[in-house]
């Protein structure tokens, strides 16, 4: 246990050291206008050409009762022994 919260301490030390020394260099630097209205405005120009497409509403909504399935069914009548001669 001792020798593993010694290496701990050892590796905090390492990236305190190491945050000390890039205090500086790791910012970013402050942009003049918001990124995102950049990229609002980006969006909105790519969006002027392009024409949104409406999904159609299906006219049909809800369930759809076992009468109304038996009356849209085709009627398939299997072919007679008798009214088949070959």
């Amino acid at each position: 246990r001792a020798r593993g919260n010694d290496e701990l301490v050892g590796r905090v030390a390492e990236l305190e050291r190491l945050v000390r020394e890039l205090g500086g260099a790791a910012r970013t630097e402050r942009l003049e206008q918001a990124y995102s209205m950049k990229a609002e405005e980006q969006r909105q120009a790519e969006q002027a050409g392009v024409k949104k497409r409406r999904k159609q509403k299906s006219s049909r909504r809800g369930r759809v009762t076992t009468q109304d399935k038996l009356d849209r069914a085709e009627v398939v009548l299997p072919s007679t022994a008798a009214g088949s001669s070959s």
